[in-house]
């Protein structure tokens, strides 16, 4: 074994969670599915993915996390986390938040967390944008490290916590040096080329003092595809060549017969 725990129905009972929220939290990776999310709380494993049991959303395209009652996953208690994805066919988006991430272990907690979805079918895309923020609480020494992802092979991501496919488009790393100390991070992004098919992938990894939170976190990348130019139809520009040389005709007319 290498030492991990994956979250189980019946550890998780013990630490007083309904069970209709433990009906969907299995051993196995989750399968391939839209969107998902995995994490690594100092080496115990859980994952979700959106429409299984442990969604507390019943939306398509939406993953919440202990929005019913917190989740609470080896002493770090986690409450209103809310993920999803939107797909047009100019604008693609991922999106991961949470309300509360609080430490009560009695130990510091390394927490790695990835949510990922494939099949998003805006491309191929043109430029990508992305964005992170949160708030630090009795957290002094702690980290915050985040990472945005898009995968032009369309493979899906997150089927575990560093599971983050393709190419990383951006970074960003913060350490809280007061309390509280809050970060923002704002990148306008550049140039991206994708197939017709594509995953994105968020990740965020972030160490926390016992007794410290992490309040009003929010992570997304977004996709823009370029509008393309409407060139007319051949027929289209034989009307109206035809009524260029009409009007042109009656000018004529005009001028001659005064």
């Amino acid at each position: 074994m290498d030492g991990r725990t994956r979250v189980s129905s019946t550890a998780l009972t013990a630490s007083g969670l309904g069970l209709a929220m433990l009906a969907g939290f299995a051993i196995a990776n989750p399968a391939k599915a839209g969107l998902q999310l995995s994490a690594n709380v100092s080496g115990v494993l859980f994952s979700c993915a959106d429409q299984a049991a442990c969604d507390n959303n019943p939306a398509v395209g939406f993953l919440g996390i202990g929005t019913v009652v917190p989740l609470a996953i080896n002493g770090v208690q986690i409450t209103a986390s809310l993920h999803f994805i939107q797909d047009t066919s100019s604008t693609d988006t991922i999106s991961s938040s949470s309300l509360t991430v609080t430490n009560s272990s009695g130990a510091a907690r390394n927490i790695t967390v990835a949510v990922g979805a494939d099949d998003f079918s805006g491309g191929p895309t043109g430029t990508w944008s992305s964005a992170g923020s949160g708030t630090f609480l009795n957290s002094l020494g702690s980290s915050m490290d985040l990472g945005f992802f898009i995968d032009s092979a369309n493979n899906q991501p997150a089927d575990n916590s560093t599971d983050t496919p393709g190419v990383q488009v951006d970074s960003f790393s913060f350490t809280p040096l007061t309390n509280p100390d809050a970060f923002s991070h704002n990148n306008a992004g550049g140039p991206v080329a994708t197939n017709t098919n594509y995953s994105m992938t968020l990740q965020f990894e972030f160490d926390l003092n016992d007794g410290g939170s992490l309040v009003s976190r929010g992570q997304a990348l977004i996709t823009d595809s370029p509008v393309p130019q409407e060139v007319p139809e051949p027929a289209s520009l034989i009307l109206f060549g035809a009524g260029l040389v009409g009007l042109g005709a009656m000018s004529y007319r005009r001028r001659r017969y005064g």
